[in-house]
């Protein structure tokens, strides 16, 4: 997407974001925009438009705070509103994305521990972590982020979307609701160990230990989980490290112990899921993480799949002891189980795909050739 112009328009004192609306000083003294105008506007021309204000105005930092809410609501009622809480800053010719957060008192943090948290998203956005600053009152701690970023061929929604990537694995790193991103984050950066007492779900699973990929009952487990993963619209991941327990009705992480990286090779794995899956989900991302030495954390993330690609099937079953590749089985996961489709659902599936079949066959026929 193109980035949009930005011009500082001395006689209303509102910059506009050329093709989408205007910004402008708000009741806070901090620059305001609706989220279609503000999104847009490439990071460079905002910048220059500032420093137009700078040069016919006053001198200074000055704070960017995005609203999701129309540019005619906001100008009427922006004290009802409240920002997103990813902002950015300009100043001194730099560019900045805000995070904040509200803890305890006694909550503290430490720049370089941080840091080493949040690596796998900063070289990733190409952002630096700046000071923390710690604002600590008898009752609560706020916490303000500051990362540098580049603006160039950067718009105000990349800007806000590093924001939001980072504030996620912040946010994980306390605790916080994970998601395959962070999952995989907090891999590279070296901290499964914050995985621990995070519940097994419908898009996360886990093994304590490698699939012995030469024994073919492994081979189908290992399908089995794959397919189960790729048969859900959102996709999920699946980690060889993670030791479950059950707690409950539900599977909980309790401890990690990464294997050998040499039992952990992704190209095993993405052959034996090529040859036991079909048809092969697409763009998986299977990457061994070393966590210490010569021991890692397989780590398999399944994308939401094209709908035409619908369902996933194991193929091969065992039977007498011998791999029978005739067969096949068709499995889903509800919750974070994995459940086989029963033989009249998988012939309903196919009979409904026959009639799908069908009735666009006879749509094609119907259509006027060019030349009747």
């Amino acid at each position: 997407m193109a980035l949009a112009r930005v011009r500082w328009r001395l006689k209303d004192e509102e910059f506009e974001v050329e093709d989408h609306g205007r910004l402008w000083f708000g009741d806070s003294g901090m620059i305001v925009g609706a989220s279609d105008v503000a999104e847009p506007a490439g990071l460079t021309e905002l910048n220059h438009a500032l420093d137009r204000y700078r040069a016919t105005m006053y001198d200074g930092d000055f704070e960017l705070a995005v609203y999701d809410e129309s540019e005619e609501c906001l100008r009427s009622e922006e004290e009802f509103f409240s920002p997103r809480p990813i902002g950015l800053e300009f100043g001194g010719g730099h560019t900045f994305v805000i995070v904040q957060g509200v803890f305890a008192p006694t909550t503290r943090f430490d720049q370089a521990e941080l840091a080493a948290r949040l690596r796998p998203q900063l070289q990733r956005h190409r952002a630096t972590l700046m000071p923390i600053s710690e604002d600590v009152t008898a009752t609560e701690n706020f916490v303000r982020l500051t990362f540098e970023i580049s603006p160039r061929g950067r718009s105000v929604r990349d800007a806000l979307a590093t924001g939001d990537d980072l504030n996620r694995l912040w946010q994980a790193t306390l605790g916080g609701e994970l998601s395959p991103e962070t999952v995989r984050d907090l891999v590279h950066a070296q901290r499964p160990e914050l995985l621990i007492d995070q519940v097994e779900s419908d898009w996360l699973e886990c093994k304590g230990r490698p699939y012995r990929l030469a024994d073919p009952l492994e081979q189908l487990e290992l399908a089995k989980d794959i397919a189960m993963l790729a048969n859900r619209p959102d996709g999920g991941v699946l980690l060889i490290g993670p030791v479950t327990r059950t707690r409950g009705d539900r599977d909980v992480i309790r401890k990690i112990l990464p294997p050998a990286m040499s039992d952990i090779r992704p190209a095993g794995y993405q052959g034996v899921i090529d040859r036991r899956v079909f048809p092969p989900p697409r763009d998986l991302a299977i990457e061994a993480i070393e966590i210490e030495p010569d021991k890692g954390i397989l780590f398999v993330g399944v994308p939401p799949q094209p709908q035409a690609l619908f369902p996933f099937l194991v193929v091969g079953a065992i039977v007498d002891g011998k791999m029978l590749g005739n067969h096949f089985s068709l499995v889903h996961r509800r919750g974070d189980r994995g459940v086989a489709t029963r033989p009249e659902e998988v012939h309903g599936l196919l009979v409904a795909g026959r009639v799908a079949l069908s009735k666009a066959a006879e749509h094609e026929a119907a259509k006027p050739r060019p030349d009747d």
